[in-house]
């Protein structure tokens, strides 16, 4: 969901679109949509669920070839049914169909026809390499090696500020700079995994109200002094309390739906409310609209398009 809130309030929204509520000169939405940043939030979770899997008994790389496939699988599906297809009729013209175009946007090294996917080949890089971070986090504390890549991130930003248009014509480092970045949210999933129960002391001091109004004041402080330095921390101290919120079954049951087909979300979303419908979904001019309109129909094609490839799945990896 925050995925959706983030980028329709970057991308989608035009100077007729209507926020219905401003604070100062400011649409709520802009507010909204500094603290709503997704990278982070799932590359922590990512990396506390591959820790736990590590952990867990599944450590080989086939393993993660396997992941990698299903995630490739569900992402080219998701290029031939919205640029290929659909693309051709609702938005001729718009997308770039070179062969260099095909390949770099097939393999995700760029992303020119949904940049929404940026962060799609780090994390695969990531995810496949995940066997070697998950033994370094064996021989040295989690803790330490999140502050050396934390620092290594920072040379990095400062290379990339310093020497910008070398990142830029150059792929193989503007990748890997990306991957280090990616790598420290990375880094404080396995934190939070290995130190689950450190965590569980900590939050065994609060209540389920408690956490759900720091939470609202993380979220209100984040909204207005936004600093994309903090973004990690703000996502682990979020997910943190939020795992300490009693939910309801109901809310629970929606959660769980959104978890379950939220990879598709990602990589639809953006030619729903941006890439082939950006006009056709401003013309509901309410951003609360655009939001359900641009939600709800990402979730629905999500759910077509995992069910089909669960089955390719299927075929293709039986034991996984």
């Amino acid at each position: 969901m925050f995925m959706v809130v983030y980028h329709l309030a970057d991308m989608v929204i035009d100077k007729n679109t209507s926020s219905l509520i401003t604070i100062g000169q400011e649409p709520l939405y802009s507010f909204i949509h500094n603290a709503t940043y997704p990278v982070f939030y799932f590359l922590i979770l990512s990396g506390y669920g591959l820790a736990h899997n590590y952990h867990n008994g599944k450590k080989g790389f086939g393993y993660n070839f396997t992941r990698i496939a299903k995630l490739y699988l569900l992402y080219w599906s998701v290029l031939i049914v919205f640029p290929i297809i659909l693309g051709q009729i609702f938005a001729k013209g718009h997308f770039d169909f070179s062969v260099t175009q095909i390949i770099a946007n097939f393999t995700g090294w760029f992303w020119t026809w949904n940049n929404h996917t940026w962060f799609l080949f780090p994390y695969v890089l990531i995810s496949f390499l995940s066997i070697f971070i998950f033994k370094l986090n064996e021989r040295f504390k989690p803790e330490y090696i999140a502050t050396a890549i934390l620092v290594l991130s920072l040379l990095c930003s400062f290379f990339r500020s310093r020497y910008g248009n070398i990142v830029d014509k150059y792929y193989v480092i503007y990748h890997f700079i990306l991957f280090v970045k990616c790598l420290f949210s990375f880094q404080l999933g396995v934190v939070l995994y290995v130190r689950r129960d450190f965590f569980r002391r900590m939050l065994a001091k609060m209540t389920s109200m408690q956490s759900l109004l720091a939470i609202c004041a993380l979220f209100l402080i984040k909204s207005i002094f936004d600093n994309q330095t903090l973004n990690s921390f703000y996502s682990l101290i979020f997910i943190v309390l939020f795992l300490n919120i009693k939910l309801g079954i109901m809310a629970k049951k929606f959660l769980a739906t959104f978890g379950k087909y939220s990879t598709g979300i990602w990589f639809i979303h953006g030619y729903i409310g941006v890439q082939i419908f950006k006009n056709e979904v401003n013309q509901l001019h309410y951003y609360f609209l655009i939001f359900l309109f641009v939600a709800i129909v990402s979730l629905l094609c999500s759910v077509v398009l995992t069910y089909c490839m669960g089955f390719v799945n299927n075929k293709l990896f039986p034991k996984h």
